[in-house]
């Protein structure tokens, strides 16, 4: 390939031999002088030729192609088209076919310069979605569109009905992202699909939910599956992760119909995971629903969840501050006999709740005064700070 410099010596010999008006022998040189800046390692630089470039429409776009085909220029070039708006289309498939290098920048900057073409750019997309090599990066520039990229939803929906398990998946976040109610049978149906047992079904039900919880009240006809998956069941790989997505999915959708909160509540009596992501849930449908302050504090202090145990003293913490409230943060904070039992993260946010409670909270302040001398240089500067609060 001939390099800038020397086809700027044939671009004058040319000139000067056919009578090429100087006007155009300097555009040309310019555009040139611009492709050759496209390679310049530092990245405002290559913006700035970029854009210059740009400015020239369609003229800039031989520059442009010659570009792509360069190693060093290619991330600028592809900037450039991107910035060429409708004059840049003719040049995606050069661009996109890019995305089979597998280089991490190379990637971005594809997808950036689809995403700022936008709609524009929605028809080719489109068509690369089946593409086994190219439809993961398709859908997920798709998604970053959002809700212009409309026209895609029926190949997107055709990659969830049948595809590979990578495929499926930035399908549906792709569809939960552009937000089209066209897909929510189908991102309702894979969700059903969810075993425990599945991997691949597993995976892509999981993305399904999330993407269902981006439609909210749209997606109520999912609700009936998602509280079945949130019934308990054998203890199985995903099932917790399940849970906890099916919880936020149900408090984004908002259905706060009484059979719903019911089945929630019914669920928060559970154990493990499956109470922690109805309690979750119910913050947001039900906030009036309480569970008992004994209950909160035995889970908050021996449960075997981690997740369970932080959401029962972020519950504690959030109610009005009484005697009973305040004794029980000072348990959590003091934790149990044992201290292999202990758990850090629930002593600071038990000290933490106090502290921010300040003199509602003082009938604790003996109790928390014996912390201060704590083992755990954390706890005991957590004691000290909340003694203060509390006007010890």
């Amino acid at each position: 390939m001939i390099g800038t410099r020397n086809r700027l010596v044939l671009l004058s010999i040319l000139a000067s031999a056919l009578a090429v008006p100087s006007a155009l022998v300097a555009q040309a040189r310019e555009l040139l002088e611009l492709q050759s800046r496209l390679a310049a390692s530092d990245p405002a630089l290559r913006d700035a030729a970029a854009t210059a470039l740009a400015a020239h429409g369609a003229k800039a776009l031989r520059y442009v192609k010659d570009a792509l085909g360069e190693r060093d220029g290619q991330l600028g070039a592809i900037a450039t088209v991107g910035l060429l708006g409708k004059d840049g289309v003719p040049l995606l498939p050069a661009v996109t076919k890019l995305w089979r290098n597998e280089d991490l920048a190379t990637s971005e900057a594809i997808r950036a310069a689809c995403v700022r073409l936008g709609v524009l750019a929605v028809p080719h997309l489109t068509t690369l979605v089946p593409d086994h090599a190219l439809g993961i990066d398709a859908a997920r520039t798709l998604g970053e569109i959002g809700a212009a990229a409309t026209e895609a939803v029926p190949a997107l929906i055709a990659v969830l009905q049948k595809g590979a398990a990578l495929s499926q998946q930035s399908a549906a976040e792709a569809l939960g992202e552009i937000g089209d109610p066209r897909a929510i049978p189908t991102l309702t149906r894979l969700a059903s699909k969810i075993s425990g047992v599945d991997s691949h079904a597993d995976s892509v039900g999981q993305s399904a939910i999330a993407s269902l919880a981006r439609f909210g009240p749209a997606a109520r006809e999912a609700v009936p599956v998602l509280l079945d998956l949130m019934t308990p069941r054998p203890r199985r790989p995903g099932d917790s992760d399940t849970r906890l997505r099916v919880a936020s999915a149900l408090a984004a959708i908002g259905d706060t119909s009484q059979e719903l909160v019911d089945a929630l509540r019914e669920l928060a009596k559970q154990d493990g995971e499956t109470a922690a992501a109805a309690l979750d849930a119910l913050a947001t449908l039900a906030p009036d629903y309480r569970v008992g302050i004994d209950r909160l504090r035995r889970n908050a202090q021996s449960h075997g969840s981690v997740c369970v145990r932080q959401l029962a003293v972020q519950e504690l913490a959030s109610r009005s501050i009484t005697p009973e409230i305040a004794d029980a943060l000072a348990s959590l904070a003091v934790g149990p006999a044992s201290k292999k039992g202990r758990d850090p993260a629930v002593r600071l946010a038990a000290l933490a709740a106090l502290t921010a409670a300040g003199p509602a909270a003082a009938s604790a302040i003996a109790r928390i005064r014996e912390l201060t001398a704590d083992e755990d240089a954390a706890v005991a500067a957590a004691a000290v700070e909340a003694v203060k609060a509390m006007g010890g």
